[in-house]
C-alpha cells in the first residue's frame, strides 16, 4: 500500500478499536505500532 487516508500510531486497545471503527466506515487505514505485541493490558494482571 503506497497511500492510506488513515494513520492510526498505536496498536493498544483504543487504537486497534479507532482502527475497525474508522476500516468499517470507508477509509483506508495502516496501524503503527512501537513493539512488537498489539493490545496491551494498564495496570497489573496476574496469573491464577
Amino acid at each position: 500500500m503506497d497511500r492510506c487516508d488513515v494513520v492510526v500510531l498505536g496498536a493498544g486497545l483504543a487504537g486497534l478499536s479507532a482502527a475497525t471503527d474508522l476500516t468499517e466506515a470507508g477509509p483506508d487505514v495502516v496501524v503503527l505500532e512501537a513493539r512488537n505485541r498489539a493490545v496491551t493490558f494498564s495496570g497489573t494482571l496476574r496469573s491464577i
